[in-house]
């Protein structure tokens, strides 16, 4: 796992099973957009094999800007008992796994899961007619996974295949109204192997090498003005490494006085046949010079490509897309157009983490302190509000009319030239067991070449 991954092991009792029914409604104090739903879950262990099922639905009714008393622009009165702040929602997921070891003691995974979303809105009234945007989605996926062992090293594999298909229409007759469609599929192989390379005084040097390789296919259909079909293919592969390093280490028959030190790496290449080689590199270090004190740093890289979906979308139009226009200062109903773009680049992430940890040997409190400071070179983003400098940067995005109202946004994803986020989090943790464990429940933590 890279170094700015946590990993978490849960451990349950065998044999276990459980059933988890729930139901739920809900609303706010002041009316309007109530929400139902239940859900059912299922899962059982037994031995080897494992069983899991769940089923949710979920329904929400939409809220109208009447109902909040939402100010209107002096152009849109009497709109806001047709235009929703939020939509109305139903979604209906169902999902199950099942694993068993096979040939011997290869552990099995079988999984698969189907979901249908449904999103209406209205966008106000245009001639005397009722204007409605509604998005449905319907889904569905499956796959095969398989580990072992071999001569010491683990081995993964996984096969999955994804399909999609999202059909967006506006207008007020939503049944006869322009569409866009889009039909999506994702073929995924993935395999990785671990294990140690050799053995130092401090412990074992390990490594993980993962491959895999995807086609992600995207059709898109549309009647709506301006709209244009597109058929997008990409072929992906890649291979990813790490190295773990142990060069120091106070649970050896002989410590150093440098307590616990290790060291870190990973590296990636990333080959997109629509798109240029990408690469990925990092490298940690982590120190715990005593017991209680420990302190781990990091620095990765990485380049990334804009997804099939934020190039090949179709392009959707919504009129009656109420902003608020900085450069004006006014508040105005504009028509906003979003999909993909084709003119997309990579972006370059570099991640510099430094963070320590101080507990106590006696009690049951730790101290807890984390930097990560991110900067992003051509990031992906969304349109960001209208502002003076946003629409200085990208004018061929606004369209104003000769008094200068702003009446048309193209929103569709753009990269920007940078951006740079710094976070400082601390905190004290506390940890106690309520209770006593069950018989036979004894909890056994084996120290690591990293103290962990």
């Amino acid at each position: 796992f890279p170094a700015n991954r946590k990993v978490v092991n849960v451990v349950t009792f065998d044999p276990f099973r459980s059933t988890n029914v729930n139901a739920f409604f809900a609303m706010p104090t002041e009316g309007g957009r109530s929400t139902k739903g239940g859900s059912v879950r299922f899962l059982k262990l037994s031995g080897g094999s494992r069983y899991n099922l769940n089923l949710g639905f979920e329904a929400s009714g939409n809220l109208l800007e009447s109902e909040r008393r939402i100010a209107e622009p002096p152009d849109a009165s009497g709109q806001s008992s047709f235009r929703t702040l939020l939509p109305s929602t139903r979604q209906l997921t169902v999902g199950g796994t099942f694993g068993d070891q096979v040939f011997g003691e290869l552990p099995l995974t079988l999984a698969a899961n189907a979901f249908s979303t449904r999103n209406e809105a209205l966008l106000g009234r245009s001639e005397d007619k009722l204007i409605r945007q509604l998005f449905e989605t319907h889904g569905a996926g499956a796959s095969v996974s398989l580990s072992g062992s071999l001569t010491g090293w683990l081995w993964f594999a996984k096969i999955s295949y994804d399909l999609g298909r999202t059909r967006v229409s506006t207008g007020p007759d939503i049944r006869d109204s322009a569409k866009s469609q889009t039909a999506s599929s994702n073929f995924l192989t993935d395999a990785s192997l671990t294990g140690t390379l050799f053995a130092l005084p401090a412990g074992r040097v390990s490594t993980t090498v993962r491959t895999d390789y995807s086609r992600n296919f995207l059709n898109v259909r549309s009647s709506v003005p301006d709209g244009s079909d597109a058929e997008l293919v990409r072929d992906r592969g890649s291979v990813f490494a790490t190295l773990d390093v142990p060069l120091s280490s106070r649970y050896v028959a002989t410590p150093t006085w440098l307590g616990t030190l290790s060291l870190n790496a990973q590296a990636g290449v990333e080959h997109l046949t629509d798109f240029d080689t990408l690469s990925t590199y990092g490298y940690g270090l982590y120190w715990s010079p005593v017991e209680e004190l420990r302190l781990n740093g990091s620095i990765s890289n990485q380049q990334s490509a804009p997804t099939i979906e934020q190039l090949g979308s179709p392009r959707i139009t919504s009129p009656n897309f109420r902003t608020f226009d900085y450069v004006q200062g006014e508040t105005v109903d504009v028509v906003r157009t979003f999909g993909g773009n084709a003119l997309l680049q990579r972006e370059d992430r570099e991640i510099v983490s430094i963070g320590a940890t101080l507990k106590p040997r006696r009690g049951n409190v730790a101290i807890i302190a984390n930097f990560t400071r991110t900067t992003t070179q051509d990031p992906i983003l969304s349109f960001p509000i209208v502002t003076q400098p946003i629409q200085a940067a990208f004018p061929e995005r606004f369209v104003r009319n000769d008094a200068g109202r702003l009446t048309a946004i193209d929103s569709s994803p753009l990269n920007l030239a940078k951006n740079r986020q710094s976070q400082m989090r601390w905190g004290i943790n506390f940890t106690r067991s309520l209770g006593r464990l069950p018989e036979g429940a004894d909890l056994i933590v084996s120290p690591t070449t990293d103290g962990t």
